[in-house]
């Protein structure tokens, strides 16, 4: 198997006529501003021209990056695989530009040539993960799959068998916590869940993926101090986890399972980090102003309404008023479950969330603006909230 690095959790995968391509993201932020790739992308529009399939794993925008997919010459009709789940985004998309998406049944091995096949898993709430086998290797790419347990990565074991290549974030991809202490707390989780995966599943090597990004915004760009840095994490895989590590730069290709020297690669990414850390160049996000910000709760109230027939009940069992500090205004307010957003008469300290109008606008204008924010961390939690 060859494997071509794209960027972050991107890759393509090359075996006998088969070129599978997995969740592309080459340029741009995402997550409403909130992060952005490390080193930019080296792949040419004729590297996927030649995929023959296309595999997403979930429906975050740096995996499922639409602006990326459309700036690249895709064949016609390439198949989509998928996790069989809901996939409401990604099927609306495939089906607007032609593209057939092939659910795939989970827990089960399709055959993509006559040397190549995969088996997906859904997991948890929207991820996935995805075993491949060709050329008589096999590779398991747990990309953002939250493997938490000991018994969750024993199963995964039994289900597969031997590990050639396992690949597996590296770092929180989110808000971990307000304090310095809390992020570090979530950095220090995400190195034992790869010591815990590598001791379970016992991989001839391992390739850390998905984190090769950073914090870009205003609001968020402190988070970049607590995040696991791939030096370090190369070394605590070679050292305390006994497994060679594999880093890759954008464009680099590698036979899987062959020795690889990642000095160069870890150099150039440990540099694009520590620029990332100093720079002033962050992204800002203009103000929205307060009337545009009730209509939008309006609308949020209707589609809680329309989505839920139990509304009525669930409001007077559950819902109560959520206070809100926004810094650009320098005002609290109250989002209502029957009124909608009003000034609130509620000391900043003591609001429930703060963030900045524009992250409000995206949590109130999509379905998945909450999720959003969630994880681009450009909020806080009030002392007394």
């Amino acid at each position: 198997m060859k494997l071509t690095w794209v960027n972050h959790s991107g890759f393509l995968l090359e075996h006998e006529g088969v070129v599978l391509l997995s969740d592309p993201w080459l340029e741009g932020a995402v997550f409403d501003d909130g992060l952005d790739l490390l080193l930019p992308s080296r792949f040419a529009p004729d590297d996927f021209a030649r995929a023959t399939h296309l595999w997403l794993s979930h429906e975050h925008p740096d995996h499922f990056c639409t602006p990326s997919l459309e700036k690249v010459p895709l064949p016609p009709r390439l198949p989509v695989l998928y996790q069989d789940a809901d996939f409401g985004r990604v099927r609306d998309w495939c089906a607007a530009r032609g593209h057939p998406v092939q659910v795939l049944p989970a827990g089960e091995w399709v055959r993509l040539g006559p040397d190549f096949e995969v088996l997906c898993q859904p997991f948890g709430f929207m991820d996935s993960w995805l075993a491949i086998r060709a050329g008589g290797r096999q590779l398991l790419n747990l990309n953002d799959c939250n493997v938490d347990t000991v018994e969750a990565a024993q199963a995964i074991r039994d289900q597969l068998g031997p590990i050639d290549l396992l690949m597996q974030q590296y770092s929180f991809g989110g808000y971990s916590g307000d304090t310095p202490r809390q992020r570090e707390h979530g950095s220090r989780h995400m190195l034992w869940r790869i010591q815990m995966a590598t001791e379970v599943l016992k991989p001839r090597q391992f390739m850390p993926t998905g984190s090769y990004s950073w914090f870009c915004h205003q609001e968020n760009h402190h988070l970049n101090q607590q995040a696991n840095r791939i030096e370090k994490v190369t070394r605590f895989v070679d050292k305390d986890c006994g497994t060679p590590a594999v880093v890759l730069l954008p464009g680099q290709s590698w036979q899987v399972g062959d020795p690889h020297d990642s000095r160069r690669a870890v150099t150039l990414f440990r540099r694009a980090f520590e620029e990332k850390l100093s720079t002033r160049q962050v992204r800002t996000s203009a103000t929205v102003p307060p009337e545009q910000l009730m209509g939008l709760a309006e609308g949020f109230l209707r589609r809680l309404r329309a989505d839920n027939p139990d509304w009525e009940p669930l409001r007077k069992a559950r819902f109560e008023p959520t206070t809100l500090f926004l810094a650009d205004h320098g005002s609290s307010w109250e989002l209502h479950p029957e009124k909608g957003l009003l000034p609130a008469d509620v000391h900043a300290s003591n609001c429930d969330v703060a963030l900045a109008s524009s992250s409000l606008d995206q949590a109130l204008r999509y379905p998945w603006g909450d999720s959003t924010v969630g994880i681009n961390g450009r909020f806080y939690k009030p002392q007394g909230g």
